[in-house]
């Protein structure tokens, strides 16, 4: 799965460093297998099927950067 980093901006309201989301989600399981430009292409080490979608990855997110909520926005893509 390719992630923007541009396109987690979106959703939080502050503006992330490459670095901490690489590290973020090296601590939520997810392998990177490459990074190019701003776009990170993820698998996940483990079968888990509530972050196979775009919105359990911002899940993660907001329970590993500690945000008690994502923008409203996030909420239209299910």
């Amino acid at each position: 799965m390719k992630v923007s980093l541009q396109w987690l901006s979106e959703f939080f309201d502050v503006n992330f460093l490459k670095k901490d989301v690489i590290e973020a989600f090296l601590y939520l399981g997810f392998e990177i297998h490459s990074i190019d430009n701003d776009i990170l292409e993820l698998s996940l080490a483990s079968k888990r099927l509530d972050c196979e979608f775009l919105f359990g990855i911002l899940h993660e997110l907001r329970f590993f950067f500690k945000k008690k909520s994502v923008k409203k926005k996030a909420f239209f893509l299910v």
